[in-house]
């Protein structure tokens, strides 16, 4: 995880921070940073073939193909946060799309700013809203679906994820 932060704090110190409006980044110290284009593909690589043994291995497939759609980090200081929000723009609602957060650092946790990743979902059997919300740390990595609504609470100091928006497709 450290190698990766290095990696990825080195590759935005070229970069502008994206416009947070339309995006669910927030906090008045939060900064997302676009990184498709700037990222060192053998970076990308060893992070899809960590997420491939791990999909393999929970999924029971063969095989996995993944192409990269997107890729951003975000950096939230004390208090940064996101609204709860879902990943699908359009085309996604007819591919296998996960998405992939990577926390690279992350404070411990207060009463009043957990920093808890949270979902919710339907539970399609009982037509009943379902929330969950999980601890995260360094090294944290979460796979969920890009129709899976989800957000993060606020963090009492400085929080740094990388994330990864593939299209999945079984061999």
């Amino acid at each position: 995880v450290n190698q990766i932060k290095k990696n990825i704090d080195n590759t935005i110190k070229k970069l502008k921070p994206e416009n947070l409006e339309r995006l669910s980044t927030r906090g008045e110290l939060s900064k997302q940073y676009a990184l498709m284009n700037n990222i060192d593909e053998n970076l990308v690589n060893q992070i899809k073939q960590l997420i491939i043994s791990k999909y393999k291995e929970l999924f029971d497939v063969k095989d996995i193909k993944l192409e990269t759609v997107g890729a951003w980090t975000v950096l939230a200081d004390k208090g940064g946060w996101h609204a709860m929000h879902d990943h699908i723009t359009g085309k996604e609602k007819d591919n296998d799309y996960i998405g992939v957060i990577i926390y690279l650092e992350s404070p411990e946790p207060t009463f009043n700013e957990p920093g808890k990743f949270y979902y919710v979902y339907e539970d399609k059997p009982t037509n009943y809203i379902k929330y969950n919300e999980l601890d995260i740390k360094k090294g944290t990595m979460i796979i969920i679906p890009s129709w899976l609504m989800h957000g993060a609470y606020p963090c009492s100091g400085k929080r740094q994820s990388l994330n990864f928006e593939f299209d999945l497709t079984e061999l």
